[in-house]
């Protein structure tokens, strides 16, 4: 999750540790709310882009918001996929 301070759109980026691009979901709106800041979640199903469920691995996430003045905000991590 992450804090936004106005509303944005953008797309989250995963790939492998080989450095694939796995899948990219949209995101259309999330919006800051009226008091301020307001946590956002987006959420990953585990599935790459056309639909099988990618093994449990780390995988690495690159998040591209863009407000609407413009100014892109770009977050990178690490996420882990652990499957029962």
């Amino acid at each position: 999750d992450y804090t936004l301070s106005e509303d944005m759109s953008g797309k989250l980026q995963i790939y492998s540790l080989s450095g694939k691009l796995v899948k990219t979901v949209n995101i259309s709106a999330l919006t800051h709310g009226s008091r301020g800041t307001h946590t956002s979640v987006v959420v990953w199903d585990g599935k790459d882009e056309v639909g099988n469920l990618l093994p449990s691995d780390v995988y690495f996430y690159v998040l591209n918001l863009s407000p609407s003045n413009g100014q892109s905000q770009v977050l990178q991590g690490k996420i882990l996929l652990w499957k029962k």
